[in-house]
């Protein structure tokens, strides 16, 4: 049993000597998921939160998912990670942002990246990238499309940063992007604030898409006097009609059946109490932007309200 017992403690200090792939910092949500889709594809995966009870929780409810490190300091984050480093940051954009980098930067080594993939603006992203290169270091703005559960299953990601950034990444990022006819959804999108531009635009017409949902809804229900089952019924006559909606099966699927939800009721059915714009407001603020336009509270309002 003492050889036994031995052998363990050999065996755990031997892991915390090992270097992790990868680190993320910022576990809520999206965070979390990331750190958890980066375990599950087989790479060591540092974790550190600034309240350490959201590490204990990741390492506590999901170790079984991979191979996590616990951080418990940025500095202590940093010194987990194998060389070049490859550091996530997944914090609110604008100044919280700018705190974690600046308190990391002077941790870093010249070669190592951070990649920031919250909803930055593009123009944070390029005077960012532009003071690090300033001390060797690469800053990678990436754009994260599919929420919470792209996060977690395969988001389509759009890095910015450097080609030479870019090369170190790929391989992490092609592993947990999700993957459409056997091609990852993930591309260079191009220099500096290059990933975080294109996020915004996309971020655009996805609360377009919203928008035009939102106003359908008003101008059935409140002009043409529709109920909900009504406005169900044409819903789902077109899409029984096979109409081809861009995107990706999964976004197809929840499109429609947000959609329907909203108007068919909370229980699916005709009759069924239909959703309350508050409802679809909470739900819709999962894929949300801090990249300077509109939230959906705004495209879910009927008109005259707004």
């Amino acid at each position: 049993m003492a050889s036994l017992a031995g052998s363990q403690s050999i065996e755990r200090e031997s892991k915390m000597t090992e270097k992790a792939h990868i680190g993320v910092t910022g576990l809520a949500t999206m965070g979390r998921n990331l750190a958890r889709n980066f375990a599950r594809r087989g790479h060591r995966v540092a974790v550190h939160n600034r309240r350490a009870e959201r590490t204990d929780n990741l390492i506590e409810h999901f170790s079984g998912e991979g191979d996590f490190v616990p951080a418990y300091s940025l500095s202590e984050l940093v010194q987990s990670l194998e060389r070049p480093r490859r550091l996530v940051i997944m914090v609110k954009a604008g100044p919280p942002t700018d705190e974690v980098v600046d308190e990391l930067a002077p941790l870093l080594d010249s070669g190592d990246i951070l990649v920031d993939a919250g909803n930055a603006h593009f123009e944070d992203t390029r005077r960012r990238q532009a003071a690090l290169a300033e001390r060797g270091l690469h800053f990678v703005g990436s754009g994260v499309s599919g929420g919470e559960e792209g996060a977690l299953e395969g988001p389509s990601i759009m890095p910015g940063g450097s080609q030479q950034a870019y090369g170190e990444l790929e391989p992490f990022l092609s592993g947990i992007a999700a993957d459409v006819d056997g091609t990852p959804c993930v591309a260079h999108i191009g220099p500096d604030g290059a990933g975080h531009f294109v996020k915004m635009v996309h971020n655009g017409i996805e609360y377009s898409d919203m928008q035009l949902i939102g106003e359908a809804y008003d101008l059935l229900r409140h002009a043409a006097g529709k109920e909900p089952a009504e406005i169900a019924e044409i819903r789902h006559v077109d899409h029984r009609r096979g109409e081809q909606h861009p995107g990706t099966d999964r976004q197809r699927r929840l499109h429609h059946g947000l959609t329907g939800k909203i108007h068919l009721g909370a229980g699916g059915h005709p009759g069924a109490q239909h959703l309350h714009t508050s409802e679809f407001h909470s739900r819709s603020d999962v894929g949300g932007t801090q990249s300077g336009l509109r939230g959906p509270n705004h495209f879910a309002q009927p008109a005259q309200q707004r």
